[in-house]
């Protein structure tokens, strides 16, 4: 799923790990993952579902491999092809497992959100960037996180048919460890934690949120405003959101006559 000093850790694989309509296959060995089983790679669209968290799995069990990533690594992320109209944000969170990723459920996780992408200034978004690359996106590792193991959920929108049933969410979690003299340099084995919120849950993605009900004919020259929290140490990204989510609900109330 990434390098790491040369070496390539593989994801879940929808034309590997599930069982095919012929099922000759459907029973071959599969290779050690760094990520989350899945029994489909159909998107998410409501907000409350517990698939939001790593997609669709009710009880995901931990991945057999984490994979070592020091303080400031790219993490290359490489999909299988995306739909050239699938367009939409793309937004990173990570959780530390507070020891070993092996005894940690997803749904206990803190989560925070570490990058985001969206609508640039040009007209064109991350994920046409994503695209372009071969269907690959590139991620830091904070350099201010303590030393230890983490899931890291990768997640693209897709707001193409946001006015049919609104968006359609694609979150993917996979394991990591920090590790490496940086880490103990820049955030150490007792730094502290990000404060993180439950996926789902009241403080993470909303019904109203304005970020997964843009609509690119109607919203077109309105700044795009990120779903969820901000990046972990952007203050200025929180109000912004409160700012949206109180100004949609204030014109909501207005249209209805309230």
């Amino acid at each position: 799923m990434f390098p790491h000093a040369a070496l390539f850790y593989p994801g879940f694989s929808p034309y590997l790990d599930l069982p095919p309509s012929n099922t000759t296959n459907a029973t071959a060995a599969l290779p050690p993952r760094i990520s989350y089983t899945l029994s489909s790679n159909w998107p998410v669209t409501a907000v409350a579902s517990p698939n939001l968290t790593c997609s669709h799995n009710p009880i995901p069990g931990a991945a057999a491999l984490v994979a070592p990533a020091r303080p400031g690594a790219v993490m290359e992320l490489l999909y299988t092809p995306w739909p050239n109209n699938h367009f939409g944000p793309i937004l990173t969170y990570m959780a530390s497992c507070h020891g070993s990723c092996a005894n940690y459920t997803a749904y206990e996780a803190q989560w925070f959100k570490i990058a985001q992408d969206g609508l640039r200034a040009d007209g064109s978004w991350a994920s046409d960037e994503f695209i372009a690359a071969n269907s690959t996106w590139r991620v830091e590792v904070p350099k201010d996180l303590p030393a230890g193991e983490y899931l890291v959920r990768n997640e693209l929108v897709s707001l193409h048919a946001v006015e049919q049933y609104g968006a359609e969410i694609y979150p993917a979690c996979f394991q990591i460890a920090i590790v490496g003299e940086a880490a103990a340099r820049e955030g150490g084995a007792e730094g502290v934690l990000p404060v993180g919120v439950r996926i789902p849950g009241p403080e993470f993605y909303k019904v109203d949120e304005p970020g997964l009900m843009y609509n690119v004919t109607t919203d077109a020259g309105k700044p795009y405003v990120f779903p969820g929290p901000p990046v972990y140490n952007d203050q200025e990204g929180l109000a912004r959101r409160k700012r949206s989510i109180r100004q949609r609900r204030g014109r909501k109330r207005s249209g209805s006559g309230v």
